[in-house]
């Protein structure tokens, strides 16, 4: 996403009045004569008063004009900036314009150190030369943005980009981010309040829906594709929908086992970051249809499953789950029967033993993180049995599990945790990106996160 006051002013009159006089305590009605005292001498009359001259009233205050808004200057010293394709520049850019100001956030871009914020009143497109822009500002070091007061004008659109660059004497800067177009106006918005904004992940659905079929496009059919998901948002931007880091708008980075950054094309690598929503996903080994202590590839096996038990959680109200499940108790990794059990407690301890991706603080991700890298694009379209991209997370149609639990119990049955859906071979995809509540007794995937940018 008045009050009405009236003062009320009363005057009171106070008026005073005269001691009484006290009656003589003689006993009866006869005076008793009295010695005349002797007059004393008059007063001198003292000066009257010069009556103080009247103040000159003080002459009425000027009303102050309305704030002007400044006009934005470019840098003293101008740089003759160029453009480095090696450089990866923010993904992720969201802008909320308020009244004579702007908001700005953005992903942090790897290997940047500092960012600058270009604007234009004329539209920016990916062609668009550095030359022709204006600097707001030069060198930011974080990832937010916010105008100085009365610096735009209401009313008027601006077109917004950001590009990193590796320090602030270098003269090369990354390609431009995700352009957002805004209009400042006086909509009671406080910039401040909008400061730790972030953009969110689209659905990646590129298709549009007719009566009687699933288009291959987002045009075209019995029903406009105005307004329809395909119609808007970052599958279809042209910047944020490159496929190459993630198709309909997502935006991943292969991740090494040592935490270092990967190419997208690199073959071996341990985790993927999401730039968008700043987390930092568990890689599971591709799955070969068997599972346990003696058949697991290791810890990350994508056919290991687990019951849901988090046992800080018992006496809190809600259910701390199974610690092991009754029937079929060794089905991951790594399973003893004294202390090795496969529940999503004891994996999220041994992930974070091993220092997966140069990091100790890996978790089991909520039901809205999990659903953030779901691809919708494909369900009920029918066109894939996988609700994520499997260039990033390859899962294949040898992997056992098809559903993941998530951290988030469920909302009216506490022995119950949500768990969503990344596989589907049953329904032909309509069950991609699907969320249920499940028993915490039963055994099924687990994909571990963690958060990298706030």
């Amino acid at each position: 996403m008045q009050r009405l006051f009236l003062p009320l002013f009363c005057v009171i009159a106070l008026t005073g009045c005269g001691a009484s006089e006290g009656g003589g305590d003689n006993g009866g009605d006869v005076e008793t004569p009295t010695t005349p005292t002797t007059p004393t001498e008059p007063t001198t009359p003292t000066e009257p008063t010069t009556p103080t001259e009247p103040t000159t009233p003080t002459e009425p205050t000027t009303p102050t004009e309305p704030t002007t808004p400044t006009t934005p200057t470019e840098p003293s010293s101008p740089v003759d900036y160029t453009v480095d394709a090696a450089l990866q520049a923010p993904v992720s850019l969201v802008a909320v314009a308020a009244n004579q100001q702007i908001v700005m956030r953005w992903n942090d871009a790897p290997n940047a150190a500092v960012y600058t914020v270009y604007y234009s009143t004329e539209e920016i497109t990916a062609d668009t030369s550095l030359a022709d822009l204006l600097i707001a500002f030069d060198n930011v070091e974080g990832t937010t943005y916010v105008s100085p007061e009365a610096y735009l004008t209401n009313g008027t659109p601006y077109y917004v980009t950001v590009v990193a660059k590796t320090s602030a004497e270098s003269t090369k800067v990354s390609s431009f981010s995700p352009i957002k177009k805004v209009v400042p106006q006086d909509n009671g918005i406080n910039v401040a309040d909008l400061a730790q904004m972030r953009e969110l992940n689209d659905t990646g659905t590129r298709y549009a829906v007719s009566s009687d079929t699933h288009l291959d496009a987002c045009e075209g059919g019995d029903r406009g594709a105005k307004g329809q998901d395909c119609a808007f948002g970052r599958d279809v931007d042209t910047i944020a929908s490159d496929d190459v880091d993630g198709v309909g708008g997502f935006s991943f980075s292969k991740i090494s086992s040592d935490g270092s950054v990967l190419t997208a094309d690199s073959e071996d690598w341990s985790c993927v970051l999401d730039h968008v929503s700043g987390l930092m996903w568990e890689v599971k080994e591709a799955g070969d249809s068997a599972r346990g202590s003696t058949l697991s590839s290791g810890l990350h096996d994508a056919d290991d499953a687990f019951t849901w038990y988090e046992p800080s959680l018992s006496g809190s109200g809600v259910t701390d789950g199974i610690q092991s499940n009754v029937n079929t108790p060794d089905t991951c990794f790594g399973y003893n029967d004294t202390d090795g059990f496969c529940n999503t407690s004891e994996f999220v301890a041994r992930v974070n033993l091993t220092n997966l991706c140069g990091h100790s603080d890996w978790r089991l991700p909520s039901a809205n993180e999990f659903i953030s890298i779901i691809n919708y694009g494909n369900n009920f379209a029918r066109r894939s049995t996988f609700a994520v991209d499997t260039n990033f997370f390859p899962i294949t149609d040898d992997t056992l599990v098809d559903s993941y639990w998530t951290a988030s119990p469920f909302y009216d049955n506490s022995s119950r945790a949500w768990r969503v859906y990344l596989r589907d071979v049953r329904s032909s995809g309509q069950d991609l990106g699907k969320i249920n509540g499940l028993s915490k007794g039963t055994s099924v995937g687990v994909m571990l996160v963690r958060t990298a940018h706030e």
